[in-house]
């Protein structure tokens, strides 16, 4: 049970982290480019930090929708 909450603390923090980056980049930078390289990379090291295959596939899943609601016209 430890583990498991270790693992979706670790993959809600990165997910988290990447979104905030990507405000930043978005809304300081005018960056959007990278948006989605930074959500590849934050899926990677999820995938790498956590124990299984579900974490990772629930961060690309997440990171998708993410992406496709957040950074891509019209913005919300």
């Amino acid at each position: 049970m430890q583990k498991c909450i270790k693992n979706i603390l670790i993959t809600a923090f990165v997910l988290a982290g990447a979104f905030i980056i990507s405000l930043v980049f978005q809304h300081v930078f005018e960056i959007e480019e990278r948006i989605t390289t930074l959500f590849v990379f934050a899926v990677f090291l999820i995938s790498m930090l956590t124990e299984g295959y579900i974490y990772g596939i629930v961060s690309a899943i997440a990171g998708v929708l993410a992406v496709n609601y957040a950074f891509t016209f019209p913005f919300f």
